[in-house]
């Protein structure tokens, strides 16, 4: 599906043991991620563009979404 990008984490512990991850990163546009919200049954409060509460566009590049049912 466009727009998924499949990883793998690798960690190195200090104690030498190595741990791997797969994971699947989804990137999605504010309004693609609003609609698919939407249509999952939640209700949008807010998009932010960082943690720290950063307007889209000025943060850490991510969108962080507050929603509720």
């Amino acid at each position: 599906e466009a727009g998924l990008v499949k990883i793998t984490e690798h960690r190195l512990f200090a104690d030498g043991s190595r741990e791997l991850e797969d994971a699947v990163l989804a990137f999605r546009s504010e309004w693609r991620l609003r609609g698919d919200l939407l249509a999952a049954g939640l209700h949008v409060d807010a998009v932010l563009g960082g943690w720290s509460g950063e307007p889209v566009g000025r943060g850490a590049a991510e969108l962080i979404v507050l929603a509720h049912r």
